[in-house]
């Protein structure tokens, strides 16, 4: 069925009588350019239940403030309220209008400053928007009688200059526009209106306006896909200037107490004109109250009374509402009171053990009028320096103060008079005191404490460096005054320990270190290096001769030679390594006898041990300090004491490819300390069962971030060298935080296998890098999984478990929807690392529907970044359906729908992170950095 509606109708029926009607202009001295039959009231934003309309009207109209006269004056300090109506018109529309678009080009941009969005109304519904925005964006549930959605978008078009507002009807069952004609959010008109409806808007004249500058516009209408039609122009006129008044009084009797008031007024130069004068009146001296309203050049009567002083001031009003600004003078003073001319006061001797509200002095006045009510009081001026110290209470002069051994011998007040007829004289007085108590000596005392504590002197708690004074009353006499000199040392920094070769540790202070031992202070032990000699754990503090830091963290020694090793061994395959130097426990069944039911192979380069009969048999001759590769029946632990290797004279030759090596080091100790006893290649790969790091430009990099004792390890190089482990004893009790392992949906039962391989890879989908940390991958044999991916910066780390010749195949799951997706590539399992960081191996994904990176039809980002509590979206956040928060590590740490009012990020540690937008398109990715945790 053909749609018709309103506008297409209006503008064929415009066509018809263009040559019949005259071609009005834009001019505000015309109102209008289309007259209004029906009045309309004013929008007023915020009342949407008083603006639907209940009578028929004209189709496209705009209508604005009525203002003054036929140009429309308005005040340059007015806000102005528009509606836009609009109609489906039933003697034309054949079908509900879907689409409803209106346009408003606003003739200065100056004027988008100040613009808000009102009230709006259709199929006799009527919203508010709450706060008076300038952006409105908000899906309308209107199935209990149009049956169908109605999205609206309003708000300015910075570019355009231009106000829009723009509703479409969706239907709920399809998610697109209705395909029935009767079905939309604007049916035809009928007598219950149901057809009409309307927008409004708030305006406010720019600064820059001047008197006679016109705001004028007209509104663009359009529905479904019909022409434009335009409303009529809505024009109003400035007025910018506030009018000038002037008072005149002129004697209408003899003994002077009949006046003739009479008043001048203009509006500033071609304004709207004067509306009438305010005329205030203070009888005297006092404050102004309104007496009269009065019309330009009016007349007005005025008696006075003798003795009295009349100040009159003129406030003129224009006809839009501007104001005269409230003058600083009075326009006009009719006096008929002398003031008075002196004060006297009757003594201007006090003592300093006057009390308060003691009695100084009796005060009078000189007046010519004879007038004996007078009024007086502390005032400012010349001379007032210490009024705050004395108040008067009718004619007298009180202490206001204890002035007890006072340090200031001459005191200087004002004093004002005010007679009946409210004139006022004011004079300085100098009152001198008179020493009649004894002062004691203040006595001293210089304290110093350090950052932190607190003080307490006479009850009081100082932290401050200050001087602070207490005195103490006495009856007879001055007070007795006690000084504090406080002084606040700093508290030291905490110092941090460093170690040098097998047990010297080393404190950051150059000076006042005091170093403990298992947390009790060590004799003697305050120079800036200590050597341990006794196993324990060590700190150190740092003072200033006054103030003593807190202690630096803990870090253990063991200089123990014989040691009790307990290793724990679970059911399955462990790697353990030795270090044991001992030739009493290098028998196999000697160094596994505490587990020797439990063992069921013992493997090492070269050598192989199996269990028959509770007894090791193979070509492993001695438990030498290497790493071994254990199978174990069920879970054990290994337990025996033995003397260790010293790290400071044992050398193990390293070879080309892997190589089993022990850890000889008696504390854990991070990667990079382990081997600073010789330089590694690049690409070098360290490795235990379940992680590993790879040497690259002078720092390992992956997920083995520590070795630790009687732990097994396998080194890989390309070149021959000599492993040299560091010589060091001490191992630090505060370890570095790291992020955790990838929460994934595949399990890994890494004790099957003895054997792992390395891989460093970069994820690719199609011909584009993957964003960080938005897949995992899990690498399967059959239908086994026998790895899990774990990022480290941009690169995955994957420790692969399984047998020479196994097909490796892998799976990735996309983080943010969790949605897995098979990879056609496979790959052989090797022992040989797979990849470097600088060349990767690289895993193809074909995701056609995955990520999106940059998509026109969506364009949406985060802000603020950096970020400290809140994340926004910018841009249609209709499409988004979820958002989530990733760690760098793909671990998803927030999932929320409910972010149109902003995703809480506050309790994230400071960090980078990934917000992924989860939309029915697929997932745009964005880095954000989360700072200020801690501030």
């Amino acid at each position: 069925m053909k749609r018709i509606t309103l506008l297409s109708c209006i503008a064929l029926t415009l066509l018809l009588v263009s040559n019949a009607k005259p071609n009005i202009m834009n001019d505000c001295s015309k109102g209008s350019c289309t007259p209004l039959p029906i009045p309309i009231p004013e929008a007023t934003i915020g009342d949407a239940a008083s603006m639907i309309m209940v009578a028929p009207v004209d189709p496209n109209e705009l209508k604005g403030p009525i203002g003054v006269d036929s140009v429309r004056w308005v005040s340059k300090n007015d806000v102005l309220n528009y509606t836009v109506l609009f109609e489906n018109d039933p003697e034309f529309a054949t079908a509900h209008a879907q689409i409803v678009d209106i346009r408003v080009d606003l003739p200065h941009e100056r004027l988008l400053d100040n613009f808000t969005l009102g009230t709006y109304t259709f199929a006799n519904r009527a919203y508010e928007m709450p706060n008076e925005p300038n952006f409105y964006s908000l899906r309308l549930d209107c199935r209990d009688s149009l049956n169908i959605y109605v999205d609206v978008l309003a708000g300015l078009d910075m570019d355009k200059n231009q106000a829009f507002w723009h509703f479409s009807s969706i239907d709920p069952e399809t998610g697109y526009a209705p395909w029935q004609v009767d079905r939309g959010m604007l049916p035809v008109n009928d007598s219950t209106h149901v057809g009409e409806g309307f927008v409004t808007f708030r305006l406010k004249p720019h600064e820059d306006m001047v008197t006679g500058d016109t705001i004028s516009f007209n509104a663009r209408i359009l529905f479904d896909y019909n022409d434009t039609i335009p409303t009529n122009y809505w024009c109003n006129k400035i007025d910018a200037g506030a009018p000038t008044s002037r008072i005149k009084a002129v004697v209408d009797s003899e003994d002077y107490t009949h006046y003739r008031l009479s008043f001048e007024a203009e509006d500033d130069k071609n304004g709207c004109g004067v509306k009438q004068i305010y005329l205030y009146l203070a009888d005297n001296l006092g404050t102004y109250n309104e007496y009269a309203v009065c019309a330009v050049d009016s007349i007005l009567d005025f008696t006075i009374e003798r003795g009295k002083q009349y100040s009159f001031m003129t406030i003129a009003e224009d006809r839009v509402g501007n104001r005269e600004e409230i003058k600083t003078k009075p326009d006009l003073i009719l006096n008929f009171n002398e003031p008075p001319t002196d004060i006297l006061l009757s003594n201007t001797i006090f003592q300093d053990d006057i009390s308060l509200d003691g009695f100084i002095g009796s005060l009078s006045s000189v007046d010519a009028d004879n007038d004996g009510s007078f009024t007086y009081e502390l005032t400012e001026g010349e001379g007032a320096i210490h009024n705050e110290m004395f108040k008067i209470i009718g004619n007298q002069l009180l202490a206001n103060d204890c002035f007890k051994c006072s340090d200031i011998e001459l005191y200087s007040i004002r004093i004002s008079t005010t007679d009946a007829g409210g004139l006022s004289y004011s004079k300085q007085f100098k009152l001198e005191l008179s020493r009649v108590l004894e002062e004691p000596e203040p006595q001293t005392l210089d304290v110093e404490i350090c950052h932190g504590d607190e003080y307490i002197f006479y009850g009081e708690k100082y932290n401050k460096t200050g001087t602070y004074i207490h005195r103490t009353p006495n009856e007879f006499m001055c007070d007795s005054v006690y000084i504090l000199n406080l002084t606040i040392l700093p508290i030291p920094e905490i110092p941090t320990i460093t170690v040098s070769g097998k047990s010297t540790l080393i404190s950051s202070a150059e000076y006042g270190n005091q170093w403990y031992k298992d947390g009790y202070p060590i004799e003697d032990a305050t120079e800036k290096q200590y050597t341990a000699s006794e196993t324990g754990l060590y700190s150190v503090t740092a003072s200033n001769g006054k103030c003593e830091s807190e202690q630096s963290e803990d870090v253990f020694v063991n200089l123990d030679e014989l040691t009790d090793i307990s290793i724990p061994l679970s059911q399955g395959w462990n790697w353990i390594s030795s270090n044991v130097d001992d030739d009493g426990v290098k028998s196999p069944n000697t160094f596994f006898a505490s587990v020797l039911d439990n063992v069921q192979i013992v493997r090492s380069k070269g050598g192989i041990l199996n269990n028959e009969g509770k007894s090791l048999n193979g070509d492993i001759d001695a438990i030498t300090p290497a790493t071994y590769k254990v199978k174990m029946a069920t879970n054990s632990t290994l337990t025996l004491s033995a003397e260790l290797c010293d790290p400071e004279n044992y050398q193990h030759p390293l070879s080309a490819g892997w190589n089993w090596i022990p850890y000889i080091p008696v504390v854990e100790l991070d990667v990079q300390s382990s081997f600073s006893g010789f330089t590694p290649q690049q690409n070098d790969v360290i490795k235990s069962h379940t992680s590993f790091a790879t040497y690259h430009n002078g720092n390992w990099v992956g997920t083995l971030r520590t070795l630790q004792p009687n732990c097994g390890y396998m080194y890989y190089t390309t070149q021959t060298s000599t492993l040299n482990y560091s010589q060091s004893r001490v191992e630090r009790t505060k370890s570095a935080v790291y992020l955790s392992e990838t929460s994934s949906k595949w399990n890994v039962d890494k004790s099957n296998y003895a054997d792992n391989m390395t891989i460093i890879a970069k994820v690719y989908n199609g011909e584009t890098p993957a964003f960080d940390a938005a897949y995992t991958i899990a690498a399967f044999c059959g239908n086994e999984c026998r790895g899990v991916s774990e990022y480290v910066g941009d690169k995955i780390f994957m420790i692969v478990y399984g047998n020479v010749g196994d097909k490796i195949t892998f799976k990735a799951e996309e983080n943010a929807t969790g949605k897995e997706i098979e990879i056609t590539q496979y790959l052989t399992f090797d022992e040989k690392p797979l990849g470097t960081v600088s060349s990767p191996y690289v895993i193809q994904i074909e995701d056609n529907s995955g990520i999106i990176n940059t998509i026109s039809d969506i364009a949406l980002s985060i802000y603020p970044n950096p970020v400290r509590d809140y994340m926004f979206i910018a841009g249609d956040i209709s499409a988004v359906n979820s958002v989530k928060v990733i760690s760098s590590s793909g671990e998803i740490l927030i999932t929320t729908d409910d972010f149109g009012s902003g995703v809480n990020v506050s309790s994230l540690q400071d960090g980078i992170y990934i917000a992924a937008l989860v939309t029915s398109q697929g997932v745009i990715y964005h880095k954000f950095i989360k700072y200020g945790l801690y501030e």
